[in-house]
């Protein structure tokens, strides 16, 4: 499962550190979505990414647990 077009970890606006382009929970859905299409497209296995941003990450896998 491929990395997001966002990250959560840092701010795209070095004005305002505390912008995000994304929430976390957009990401849980995003993350949830492109898992519900592999598997329904029939694959065997998900492989989360190596990741840059840990948040995304966490959000990857968030939808196995749940």
């Amino acid at each position: 499962m491929g990395q997001q077009q966002s990250w959560h970890l840092w701010s795209p606006d070095v004005n305002n550190p505390g912008y995000r382009a994304i929430t976390f929970d957009q990401l849980v859905v995003a993350f949830k979505e492109q898992a519900k299409g592999l598997i329904d497209g029939g694959s065997d296995l998900l492989l989360v990414e190596t990741i840059t941003d840990t948040l995304n990450a966490k959000a990857a896998l968030l939808p196995y647990k749940n």
